[in-house]
């Protein structure tokens, strides 16, 4: 496997992203367990939303984007979180059974691109977050909801930051 090259300061950008709601199924893991086929939960997650899910989301979402959002930190990146795959959404609407809604609020985020859409590319995206924030102990993620976003022109991963 090559080793994880770090993101250069033209391969992070910083934005501020307004406030959205998504709805999705939800599932509560840990990083050590995503790195584990037999513990991992995203996989099981991104099957029943695809088979299961995704129609049953209310409203008029954007069908093109679907949000994989990370919340409800217990610690850091360490610890559990909560993972919510789903599509935005706007205006009040009722969640269906089995699946949450969570409202994200507007924050400054830094962008990483993944190479693709194939979940190893996004767990390497995800590993040049990680190496980004130990040689840049400057910048301080925020812990509150962060989200990679999959559209038309590949997947972006939003990073909180405080």
């Amino acid at each position: 496997m090559p080793p994880v090259q770090t993101p250069s300061s033209s391969d992070v950008r910083l934005v501020n992203e307004p406030s959205f709601s998504v709805i999705g199924l939800a599932a509560k893991t840990n990083n050590e367990d995503e790195t584990s086929t037999s513990r991992s939960r995203l996989g099981q997650l991104w099957r029943n939303f695809m088979a299961e899910s995704d129609n049953r989301i209310p409203g008029t979402p954007d069908r093109s984007v679907i949000y994989c959002v990370y919340t409800e930190y217990e610690t850091d990146e360490n610890g559990p979180y909560k993972a919510i795959l789903g599509r935005a959404v706007t205006g009040k609407i009722e969640v269906p059974h089995d699946l949450e809604r969570i409202d994200i609020d507007g924050a400054q985020y830094l962008v990483f691109r993944a190479l693709d859409r194939n979940p190893e590319s996004v767990r390497d995206a995800w590993s040049r977050v990680h190496q980004y924030f130990r040689e840049n102990p400057d910048r301080q993620r925020a812990f509150t909801a962060d989200f990679d976003r999959y559209g038309p022109s590949g997947v972006d991963l939003y990073v909180a930051v405080r």
